[in-house]
């Protein structure tokens, strides 16, 4: 990604060696994921996996994933719950509370159907946010097909959590924890789903997500 931006943004045309070797020769090192402990609990509802790995959208708003993660802050933890558009890796929508609640993941979708109108389809892991008579009402009242992810298979909702896994890379991990706050976490997560939306190149289409949506959108 290093590569990718420099040679986007500097018109430069660096190899991903020499990127490498002159990071190491500034003593620049590359965060590595860590371990997220599994602190959800699942409610009484399950639903057929129908993504079934298809990460793959041919329209807006045609495929949609959501998940909830935790970003431990010196003031306690916070769940940060998104909702991505499969068809440009797009954030739709994202929401940040203190508990990872049903409030949270609801409040996240009716949101995102006020932004960008209703999907046709939205995924999930099996979480009890997700699968509970509320959600399902959500979804139904909104015709909405539900998909979720089988228990245990997290790769299910792999497109998902790979943004999480970036975010957390890219802008979590490179603060102490005890930089982080309730006073400043959310303008911080603000700041880097904007760059993520609009400056940030995929390494699949070297587009971000609004460029690669604009482009689409004018022909």
């Amino acid at each position: 990604m290093i590569t990718l931006m420099l040679n986007k943004y500097f018109k430069i045309n660096l190899k991903p060696l020499v990127v490498y070797r002159y990071m190491k020769i500034l003593g620049i090192k590359a965060i590595k994921k860590k371990r997220v402990p599994d602190y959800d609990k699942s409610g009484p509802l399950r639903f057929e996996n129908i993504l079934n790995r298809n990460f793959k959208a041919k329209n807006l708003s045609e495929k949609w994933v959501t998940d909830v993660t935790y970003i431990k802050t010196s003031s306690g933890m916070v769940y940060l719950s998104v909702i991505k558009d499969l068809y440009n890796s797009e954030i739709v929508d994202w929401k940040l509370s203190k508990r990872p609640d049903n409030e949270l993941c609801h409040t996240n979708l009716k949101s995102a159907i006020t932004k960008k109108g209703k999907p046709k389809l939205i995924h999930s892991d099996q979480g009890s946010p997700y699968t509970n008579e509320t959600w399902k009402y959500l979804c139904d009242s909104n015709n909405i097909k539900i998909s979720m992810s089988r228990r245990g298979k997290s790769p299910d909702n792999g497109a998902c959590e790979s943004f999480f896994g970036t975010l957390k890379n890219e802008c979590i991990y490179t603060y102490k924890v005890n930089e982080l706050n309730y006073s400043n976490i959310y303008n911080i997560i603000s700041d880097y789903i904007e760059f993520y939306n609009y400056v940030r190149p995929s390494l699949k289409y070297k587009k971000s997500p609004y460029e690669f949506r604009m482009e689409k959108v004018s022909f």
